[in-house]
């Protein structure tokens, strides 16, 4: 569940990044959450 919730989260960012228009600030923050995103279920992996 936690790996999904990840997944979603990163396809809401993008979903509202594509809608809307936003300065470099605002992807630098989604990209780095997306960064984050990514290596936290890489962690969780190792659970399944």
């Amino acid at each position: 569940m936690l790996i999904e919730g990840c997944n979603q989260s990163i396809m809401t960012m993008t979903h509202l990044f594509n809608q809307e228009k936003h300065d470099n600030q605002f992807k630098k923050y989604m990209n780095d959450f997306e960064d984050i995103s990514k290596r936290y279920i890489e962690e969780l992996k190792m659970f399944l």
